[in-house]
């Protein structure tokens, strides 16, 4: 039966992915989300892919699809989908250490609004995480020149909101200045079957 670990292994060996350096595997990404299916390069470049990625890393596991939207999680709704993930928001009185798997959400990364998502890799305290995100790597990180953000070109393609690559991350949770997490997602106790992996 798979595991979070089966889910961390799935998930990093993607470490390294993006338009530039794989565009057939980013590509597979968004074929885990059906309306995301069939994109162009520069239609994957357009759009911020993280959670697209944590999707299709979920499903390989044998997780249900992992579809809620971003104000769904933020806003602790309920939606039509009794998939098993449970949004836990961070707070002092909850107590909750995220374990290897689970996923976190910061609408910030670097004061900038980004709504984005990544899987907790290691809870390190203090507000520090190694994490493994999708469509991530900003100026400073090692992985930066393959990355193809908004301002850079290669050869036809323009730059985009989705020009990261899948990469590793250490992260301190300092409220914006590098990320500022406020919930994780736990995974389903139950593993799923029927996916299209």
């Amino acid at each position: 039966m798979p595991s979070r670990n089966d889910l961390i292994s799935i998930a990093a060996r993607e470490e390294g992915v993006g338009i530039l350096t794989n565009p057939k595997r980013v590509a597979e990404y968004f074929s885990s989300y059906p309306a995301f299916s069939g994109k162009s390069e520069q239609a994957m470049l357009k759009v911020s892919w993280c959670q697209i990625f944590i999707n299709w890393a979920v499903l390989k596991a044998g997780y249900p699809m992992f579809q809620r939207t971003f104000s769904e999680w933020t806003k602790n709704a309920k939606d039509n989908i009794d998939d098993g993930f449970q949004y836990i928001y961070k707070s002092k009185s909850s107590g909750y250490k995220p374990k290897p798997g689970d996923i976190y959400y910061s609408p910030l990364v670097k004061h900038k609004n980004t709504e984005h998502m990544g899987f907790i890799i290691e809870d390190r305290g203090n507000g520090y995480y190694r994490t493994l995100d999708g469509n991530a790597g900003a100026p400073g990180h090692a992985l930066y020149g393959t990355t193809l953000w908004s301002g850079k070109k290669s050869g036809s393609l323009v730059g985009g909101l989705g020009g990261g690559v899948v990469c590793f991350n250490e992260r301190h949770d300092n409220g914006g200045a590098d990320i500022g997490i406020v919930g994780f997602i736990r995974l389903p106790p139950m593993i799923y079957t029927s996916n299209p992996y």
